[in-house]
Parts: C-alpha cells; sequence; structure tokens
C-alpha cells in the first residue's frame, strides 16, 4: 500500500469528523510471516447534536458519509491482491428480465449463465489477474434479432478475455492487449 493509499485514508476519516468518530487502523494480513496485504478497517461512531437530529438534510448526508465510507473500507481491501471469483455471478448494469446476460463463476472452475436468449456452461481458470473462459458450449434456442445480436457480442467478448480487473463490485474484461473489452457488475451481492 502506497502512502497516497494511507493519505487518503487519513483525508477520508478526516472528513468524517463533523458527524462521525472515525477510528482507522491498519491491518495487514501475514502469510508464512510475511506482510501480503495491507489494509484499513473503519469504525464510525454518530456523533448525534441537536442540529443534526434536527435536520433531516444533515441525517441524509451522513448516511451518504457512511456508504462512502463502506464503498472506500471495501476498494482498501481489494487493493490487497485479485479477487477470487467463485461462486460470485456478474451481469451488465440495469440489464433485468429474461434477456439480461449475466455469468456466474463456480467452484472447481466451471461457469455458467446467461448470454441474453441461450444458456451456457463451461470452463474458466483464473491466476492473478489472468482469466479465461471455454470452451462454452450454449443451447441453440432463436431469439428476436436484437437479442440475438447482444447474445454474440457477450459470447464474443467471453471468448477473448484474457484478463480482469475485479473489485468486491465491478469486474472489467481484459483482452490479450490489455484493453477493456466489457464491465460488469456483481449481481450476488448482498
Amino acid at each position: 500500500m502506497t502512502n497516497a493509499h494511507v493519505a487518503g485514508a487519513v483525508d477520508f476519516c478526516e472528513g468524517l469528523t463533523r458527524v462521525f468518530h472515525c477510528e482507522m487502523t491498519q491491518v495487514d494480513l501475514c502469510f508464512d510471516d510475511q506482510v501480503r496485504v495491507k489494509s484499513f478497517a473503519f469504525s464510525f461512531r454518530p456523533i448525534v447534536t441537536a442540529e443534526l437530529a434536527m435536520s433531516a438534510h444533515e441525517g441524509l448526508r451522513a448516511a451518504l458519509i457512511v456508504l462512502l465510507a463502506v464503498h472506500s473500507a471495501i476498494s482498501a481491501s481489494a487493493a490487497g491482491g485479485p479477487l477470487n471469483l467463485a461462486g460470485s455471478e456478474w451481469g451488465f448494469m440495469g440489464e433485468t428480465g429474461r434477456s439480461a446476460r449475466f455469468v456466474q463463476f463456480r467452484s472447481g472452475g466451471k461457469v455458467a449463465g446467461s448470454s441474453g436468449c441461450n444458456r451456457f456452461i463451461g470452463t474458466y481458470s483464473q491466476e492473478g489477474d489472468a482469466l479465461m473462459m471455454g470452451p462454452l458450449a450454449t443451447t441453440r434456442m432463436a431469439c428476436p434479432p436484437d437479442v440475438m445480436e447482444r447474445e454474440q457480442e457477450f459470447l464474443n467478448i467471453l471468448g477473448k478475455v484474457r484478463y480482469a480487473e475485479a473489485s468486491p463490485l465491478r469486474l472489467t474484461l481484459k483482452d490479450a492487449n490489455r484493453k477493456v473489452l466489457g464491465e460488469l457488475v456483481r449481481h450476488d451481492a448482498d
């Protein structure tokens, strides 16, 4: 973790002092007597004042600050290394219903999902930020042309993936030249 990360975390905590007592602790996770992951743990205790209690605007502001704090803590802990994709599901933001495209990374290197019209299954391998999928087998149903076009686009993306950049809530798929092919959001996050 760089000095910029530390300074950013300290600035973040100091920015909360009006509505929260914020405590930041650096956490080092050690494996084989070597520090492998540096992260921050945050704890928040609300500072309730008459002004804060009487102002709905400030209450909403405080809630947004808490959400930003959670996001920052998640991002700081994710900076320690690649996210293991096994057990996660990812799809395109805003896509819902029967034609939503998504991919599920299962244990044992198995992958499954929906390409918009058809379902697919196959295998994947992940080592660090390297990610490869395939071969994939799909069902062969016919759908409206626009759905079939989006489906082919998604299957092409999955076939070209060689790298992935993952955070707890976003997965960026990249080709062999690390060019972004697509961005997915996590569907199974609580």
